[in-house]
């Protein structure tokens, strides 16, 4: 609206004003939820699961895990390509 002395008043339209609302509205649902704590949680399904290992490389395992040690030996290491450290 143009004023008199030539100056310009901008109104907000009311779609404006509902937008900003539902936006104020959710953000402080969203601060309030913080408050209010978790929703309860239950870590058991009815199902059960069987997470025992059965059998490493084919070998049973009852009680103790099968590990068969072939060599201490140290292993040869060889170099491709040399890294220049600058001092």
């Amino acid at each position: 609206m143009l004023k008199s002395n030539g100056s310009v008043r901008l109104t907000p339209s009311p779609f404006l004003k509902v937008v900003l609302v539902v936006i104020a509205v959710a953000l402080c649902l969203i601060a309030l939820r913080g408050f209010l704590g978790p929703p309860v949680l239950y870590a058991q399904s009815g199902n059960e699961m069987d997470v025992n290992i059965k059998s490493i490389g084919g070998w049973s395992v009852y009680g103790s895990v099968p590990i068969e040690i072939k060599s201490s030996a140290t292993l040869p290491v060889e170099i491709e390509s040399k890294i220049q450290l600058s001092d």
